[in-house]
């Protein structure tokens, strides 16, 4: 190739070069667009947010932690996201587990991150496509459940795993014992019943019982039936000592 012909091909290439560089818009090869930049960044605050306030009870992940397992799909599409965001925010009251992230004095939590903490675990974890046109229990009790009717429910759902009288069986703990029922709120019963154990292997209510899922009236029923094992004590963190 001639000196001359080398040289033009040389500027071709470097005004070539040089549009690909000032061209508006675009990226380095291997870089992340600006908007997956920005969903990388929000997944990343997310699971930073999550690990240090919500991990410890509801597990790495969202599961397998000693709490409900948040990670879990049918979860999240069933329950309202504004009750989600009062829960986190409030806690489930005193006695229960489930503390309040932001107090009436301002500390803990602000509004806007706990906000985007349901928003994200929506958004990350759950799979709503997945449940289309389908109907589902209420997630909160609609009705006051019947006792003696639960205890049918239970024989029929429950009992394989948990035991003829729910004090435990070869596969689940017990469901009946004074200091679980005292520390578990009626809507964690509820809930335990509608989504199960994903985590556990702990089926939801659609597969509980051979042949048909439960309805939302043997819900109530088992929940009830459960409740009433509950003893009637004072609540310890109601205590206050003598001074």
């Amino acid at each position: 190739m001639s000196p001359r012909r080398t040289m033009k091909a040389s500027i071709a290439c470097g005004s070539i070069l040089a549009g690909m560089v000032l061209m508006p818009g675009c990226d380095p090869p291997g870089r992340p667009t600006h908007a997956v930049a920005e969903e990388l960044d929000s997944q990343a605050s997310f699971e930073t947010i999550y690990q240090a306030n919500c991990a410890g009870c509801h597990g790495n992940n969202g599961t397998h932690g000693a709490a409900r397992p948040m990670n879990d799909p049918l979860y999240l599409h069933v329950a309202p996201p504004e009750t989600l965001l009062d829960v986190i925010t409030h806690g489930t009251g005193p006695g229960t587990l489930m503390p309040a992230f932001h107090q009436a004095d301002g500390s803990g939590l602000p509004p806007e991150k706990l906000a985007a903490l349901v928003s994200d675990m929506r958004q990350y974890w759950g799979t709503p496509s997945q449940f289309q046109g389908q109907s589902f229990p209420s997630y909160a009790s609609t009705s006051k459940g019947d006792a003696a009717r639960g205890a049918t429910v239970y024989q029929q759902s429950c009992a394989q795993c948990h035991g003829p009288n729910g004090d435990g069986g070869a596969n689940g703990g017990s469901i009946v014992d004074e200091v679980y029922l005292q520390l578990v709120s009626d809507q964690a019963l509820r809930s335990a019943v509608i989504f199960g154990r994903i985590d556990l292997g702990m089926p939801d209510y659609r597969t509980q019982r051979a042949g048909s899922p439960l309805s939302d009236r043997e819900i109530d029923d088992v929940v009830a039936w459960m409740i009433s094992h509950r003893a009637d004590f004072k609540n310890p963190t109601d205590y206050v000592p003598e001074e």
